[in-house]
């Protein structure tokens, strides 16, 4: 080979090396970071939150990506540990080595350990302090490895849970309960959630009449819901209630929840009078996310029920409200709102139309994670009725 020929095809090799080596070094270390960590350090990190309702907040994020990864069962894990913040002593699972322990006992009947009966070991079970507590197989807790069930403490020492925060939270734990199929678990949160004691410490009226609009709905709810409309019909009938004690400056807001709750648990036709009590107190209103978000709640009770020429009126003056308001995240969640109700009105072209805006503003939201959940929503909603077309 002439040298001038060698010299070219060293520097090529030279040249390809220097390339593909940094590629090579990128790829061969896994990365890390906030949207690489795995599932163990996701619920590690669940766990390490200061108070119940951050760590069941955690727990239901990693719930949803575990849902969206086909993981069904890891999704209804981490949804049982949120409501274990809460309510750990009802989610103690069976004692399945106790079970297997029976066995032992007709076998090894000269083994005293073996032959101790069940109602002794549980005696022993509870002596011991929780953070040290074994299996029950085990003569000493495992520095390593925790028990698998850990008994809660007595209610008495535990201190209350806020009402304030738990019960939207158990809503939302019940949410995903019944996405994923789960409606024993999803009745179960819901019920804790609107109990009339507990639902009664919460202090905002708005969010009490919140409360029980969102689980009106998921009661009523026949698809991702639990589909019990009289259930929906009795806790919707206590939202309105609630809603209509609010303080008139906010009012519209409780009562637009109360709307769209008869509307996600198509039971619409019993939102007549709520609608006017809506349409009421949106006139009253100056801030325009607020009056978008109430209109198209309004004009979505009317859709449902044969009216949609009313519907269209109301859906023109909230789009317009939507569209003037300046902060970008409300500007999307009311551009959100708005389609919403078009779409339940029978134009899915006009919804689209909204959405495309709302995804725009959606992606100027300054603060990264507030702009992933709103673009999550608007981009979900997207697909969903693009699929109408």
């Amino acid at each position: 080979m002439p040298t001038s020929g060698c010299l070219r095809f060293l520097m090529f090799c030279a040249l390809a090396s220097a390339l593909l080596l940094p590629a090579a070094g990128c790829g061969s270390k896994k990365k890390k970071g906030k949207k690489g960590r795995t599932v163990a350090e996701q619920r590690n990190d669940a766990k390490a939150e200061a108070t119940p309702d951050r760590r069941a907040a955690a727990f239901l994020k990693l719930a949803r990506q575990q849902a969206v990864a086909g993981d069904k069962t890891g999704a209804k894990a981490s949804a049982l540990d949120a409501y274990r913040e809460f309510y750990p002593e009802e989610t103690k699972k069976p004692a399945a080595k106790e079970k297997a322990a029976e066995p032992e006992e007709e076998k090894q009947p000269e083994d005293a350990a073996a032959a101790k009966p069940a109602d002794e070991n549980a005696a022993a079970e509870e002596q011991a302090p929780a953070a040290e507590q074994a299996p029950v197989e085990e003569k000493a807790p495992s520095a390593e490895q925790a028990p698998v069930e850990e008994p809660a403490a007595p209610a008495e020492e535990r201190p209350a849970i806020d009402a304030n925060l738990a019960a939207p939270r158990l809503v939302e734990i019940a949410e995903v309960f019944a996405m994923l199929g789960d409606r024993k678990q999803a009745r179960n949160a819901l019920g804790k959630a609107v109990d009339d004691e507990f639902i009664g410490k919460i202090e905002d009226p708005v969010r009490k009449a919140k409360v029980l609009a969102d689980a009106g709905a998921l009661y009523g709810a026949k698809t991702d819901g639990i589909g019990d409309a009289g259930r929906a019909k009795s806790i919707l009938a206590k939202a309105a209630e609630a809603a209509n004690k609010v303080d008139q400056r906010f009012r519209a807001e409780a009562l637009a929840a109360v709307a769209l709750g008869y509307t996600r648990s198509s039971l619409a036709s019993l939102a007549d009078k709520t609608v006017e009590d809506l349409l009421q107190a949106a006139k009253d209103l100056d801030e325009p996310r607020a009056k978008a978000e109430a209109l198209a709640a309004a004009a979505n009770v009317k859709a449902q029920t044969d009216k949609q020429e009313e519907a269209t009126e109301l859906l023109k003056e909230a789009a317009a409200s939507a569209k003037s308001v300046e902060r970008a995240e409300s500007k999307a969640y009311a551009l959100l709102a708005v389609a919403l109700a078009t779409d339940a009105n029978g134009d899915t072209k006009q919804a689209l139309t909204l959405l495309k805006e709302a995804d725009k503003a959606a992606n100027k939201v300054p603060e990264p994670d507030a702009m992933k959940m709103v673009v999550d929503k608007v981009r979900a909603l997207t697909m969903k009725l693009e699929k109408k077309k």
